[in-house]
């Protein structure tokens, strides 16, 4: 599926807070006009950075949402993701696989030095067509592992009949 279209992640808890839609129409307005400040790395920059001027639209998280959960270690952790959608951050990436890995950090920090992250759709998507490929090992790091959720608060989700969406706070969106 990820190689046909762009697959990204939409936020529904967001969406049903409202209290949460001017901050992250601000950002989403200053990303897309080439305004944001640089991208935060979880953790990285401080919380300080997070809530900066010019304001961070992208966010790279520590580790998957849920990992602290799953191994036992969630009350010591802080909730990045949380905090990334609390401040309206409309773009977060994270390793799918749920660990911090150095060299899946690294080749991901070259990435979004070389391409403009409004472009984002389509680089993870170029990644994942050539993760698919044996020879390409050096897309191998991030291409088969990066989660790219991309939430553009002018474009509401919409979930297809029977998906079980309504149980799920994250949804899968495909684009062209």
């Amino acid at each position: 599926m990820g190689e046909d279209h762009h697959v990204v992640l939409r936020s529904l808890d967001r969406h049903d807070r409202r209290d949460l839609h001017g901050r992250w129409g601000s950002r989403w307005r200053a990303f897309t006009e080439g305004k944001a400040g640089r991208v935060h790395w979880f953790p990285e920059d401080g919380r300080a950075h997070l809530l900066s001027e010019p304001p961070p639209a992208v966010v790279v998280l520590s580790e998957a949402p849920g990992s602290a959960w799953r191994d036992g270690t969630a009350q010591r952790r802080t909730d990045e993701l949380g905090e990334a959608l609390r401040a309206g951050v409309p773009v977060v990436l994270w390793d799918r696989r749920g660990h911090a890995d150095p060299a899946f950090r690294a080749e991901l920090r070259s990435l979004l030095e070389r391409h403009d992250a409004r472009g984002l759709p389509g680089v993870v998507r170029a990644l994942r067509i050539a993760a698919a490929d044996r020879d390409a090992e050096a897309n191998a790091v991030v291409g088969p592992h990066v989660a790219l959720l991309w939430d553009d608060p002018d474009r509401m989700p919409v979930a297809s009949p029977g998906s079980g969406h309504e149980t799920a706070r994250t949804v899968v969106e495909e684009g062209q």
